[in-house]
């Protein structure tokens, strides 16, 4: 009837596992899927791809909203959502990828497709608040799900359609007398409502129009980790499976949007009024660390992560936990090789941002 919450808890170099008891709630259903990724964005859960009872990859979008009535959970207010995203280009249905909240919306790289598709694209799903003019009856207003509805089901080939119209009206007319006369006259004014919206990151020009902007990226993968640090505006990977050889990388690589999208992206937050269409461009640039003694060809192009003599390295995984703290990076778990066997590891390690060692 309850369940553990374990995290950790550390101070200067002490450090702690605490472990709080909270009692089980059952939730409305939910999508049946699994390999899907799963965020938070400040007040609901986000939901992305997977792969469904029958096999299939998904691509589709969930929102769970968490209702609490007097403080207690589980109560009538929690539901699901499917988004109609607003794009007219959307990811690949995808399944293993990752997926972090970011100041910007939800960032989504790599994942795998099938048998032999991996991926090394990235997107960054938006949320945007847009307003429609609407019709209403004296005091009555069409909830924010009919505005969204029409939004998506009529603007599907120009997003932007109901943005300046007046067409959108409300789900029940006006209330008539025995007389048949009208006895709320109708009204028009503005409605506030949320859209989604796909947008890939361009890294055939990674710094925008910045001259001389490396084009390195990280190899197509699935079951990695990755992790946003706020303070940087950084997304890092690590470890999963590789396409071309099957083997289990770690190498640790750091994504950053170019000034001039970050830019962009403050500027959107600022005002519902941006100009940036549905979709246009984002770009950035990756870099790389990896051991010395551990480069390949792939990997040719990072840089070496600091020496400390004989202090051992994590080993490859997949299937691991990344959390970021102030200054450094923590993993935890996952699964490689321990010698020529298979192995589930329980190793913990801090890697520090700053002297970039492990």
């Amino acid at each position: 009837e309850f369940y553990l919450t374990a995290f950790l808890s550390c101070r200067q170099r002490n450090c702690q596992v605490m472990l709080v008891a909270e009692p089980w709630h059952w939730e409305t259903s939910g999508p049946a899927v699994r390999g899907h990724s799963a965020v938070w964005d400040g007040e609901r859960a986000v939901v992305f791809g997977g792969i469904d009872p029958d096999g299939q990859f998904l691509a589709n979008v969930w929102l769970y909203l968490h209702g609490k009535v007097n403080g207690t959970a589980g109560l009538p207010g929690s539901k699901w959502e499917l988004v109609h995203v607003s794009s007219s280009i959307q990811p690949l249905a995808r399944a293993q990828h990752t997926a972090v909240w970011t100041d910007a919306g939800m960032l989504v790289f790599g994942g795998t497709c099938g048998a032999y598709c991996s991926l090394s694209d990235l997107w960054l799903l938006e949320r945007e608040q847009a307003t429609a003019q609407v019709t209403t009856c004296g005091d009555e207003h069409p909830p924010s799900e009919h505005l969204q509805d029409k939004f998506s089901n009529d603007s599907s080939s120009n997003p932007s359609l109901f943005l300046n119209e007046t067409n959108i009206s409300a789900t029940t007319p006006c209330e008539l007398n025995a007389t048949g006369t009208i006895v709320h006259s109708p009204s028009r004014s503005s409605a506030g409502f949320e859209r989604w919206v796909w947008r890939e990151v361009d890294l055939s020009n990674p710094g925008g129009n910045a001259a001389g902007a490396s084009r390195l990226a990280p190899t197509p993968r699935y079951g990695h980790a990755a992790a946003w640090v706020a303070s940087e505006r950084a997304l890092f990977v690590l470890g999963g499976v590789l396409r071309q050889t099957r083997e289990l990388g770690m190498a640790l690589w750091e994504f950053r949007l170019a000034d001039e999208d970050v830019a962009a992206g403050a500027s959107a937050d600022a005002s519902s009024d941006s100009d940036r269409g549905p979709t246009s461009s984002l770009h950035g640039s990756w870099r790389c660390w990896t051991a010395a003694a551990s480069r390949s060809a792939s990997h040719s192009a990072c840089e070496s992560l600091a020496a400390d003599g004989d202090s051992p390295l994590p080993q490859a995984r997949r299937g691991h936990m990344l959390l970021p703290t102030r200054e450094a990076l923590l993993l935890y778990g996952g699964r490689g090789l321990s010698g020529s066997r298979s192995s589930t590891f329980d190793d913990l390690w801090l890697f520090n941002r700053s002297s970039l060692r492990w």
